[in-house]
């Protein structure tokens, strides 16, 4: 039997990239409440510790910590590790 995917870690990398994806588009269009899509996907594709410097870089400092950056990036994980 033939598998499109090898191993379990390109099957998350494909499913991260594809909510990071989707995430914006759903941010560029009337749709937000689906924009945390992407967030989930940085989480999924590069883990908590560089998701969160890479947003933290993107989004700056004071914006980070208004919407408490830290405390979504461990739900998600928690979540995720379930």
């Amino acid at each position: 039997m033939v598998f499109l995917f090898k191993k379990k870690y390109d099957l998350h990398f494909f499913f991260g990239i594809l909510l990071i994806f989707i995430g914006i588009l759903a941010f560029a269009t009337p749709f937000t409440p689906g924009s945390w899509l992407a967030v989930v996907g940085f989480v999924w594709v590069f883990g908590k510790k560089r998701s969160r410097r890479l947003l933290k870089q993107l989004l700056g400092k004071k914006i980070s910590h208004f919407i408490q950056l830290d405390k979504i990036i461990e739900k998600i994980d928690k979540a995720l590790d379930k």
